[in-house]
């Protein structure tokens, strides 16, 4: 078929994978449709080659990290059981320090449905893990035993801010790089 579950490792990466198999990836700055197999695995990497399943060693040309990302389901407008309807969602993240989209295709909303499903229990995954991290990372037992802490002092807790976090108002700019957005807490 066009996707494949299955539980194996490899690759260099000893995470399982989740979900791997084809989609179509639009081009970053030539806005064409390019075949990518993808893989989703465990630890949160979303990774992209050009031949699928990739042999052991082969670099990812795509990196994706689902950690601090937005899904969004998007539609290519046709009506539902037109030829050649595409199934897509779209992945908003933060690169270095800009906010990136990137879109993807699907021929069936079913492959699409199985994608964001696996994407979605991933991200929640990582998520829990990142929580955890900080809570039990050193000192953060202690927070307020020395009464020098932020929240002995009534300051916030420490907590994870991703994109979802935030409203975004509309785009200031687009460029060679991605758009700026004004965003609001």
């Amino acid at each position: 078929g066009r996707r494949k579950r299955i539980t194996m490792n490899g690759g260099g990466d000893e995470s399982k994978i989740v979900m791997q198999g084809w989609l179509l990836k639009r081009g970053e700055y030539i806005k064409n449709w390019r075949k990518r197999w993808f893989q989703l695995r465990e630890n949160g990497r979303f990774r992209g080659y050009k031949v699928g399943p990739p042999p052991p060693g082969e670099v990812p040309i795509n990196f994706f990290d689902v950690a601090g990302s937005t899904l969004t389901i998007v539609d290519d407008g046709k009506p539902k059981g037109a030829k050649g309807k595409k199934y897509g969602f779209m992945i908003r993240f933060m690169q270095l320090y800009r906010f990136v989209e990137r879109s993807f295709h699907l021929e069936t909303e079913e492959e699409r449905n199985e994608w964001i499903t696996a994407y979605r229990k991933v991200q929640e995954s990582v998520a829990k893990a990142a929580e955890a991290a900080i809570k039990d990372a050193p000192g953060a037992a202690a927070a307020g035993a020395d009464g020098d802490s932020s929240a002995a002092a009534g300051g916030a807790d420490k907590r994870v801010v991703t994109i979802d976090d935030f409203e975004m108002m509309k785009v200031l700019g687009k460029g060679t790089f991605g758009k700026v957005m004004l965003g609001k807490d």
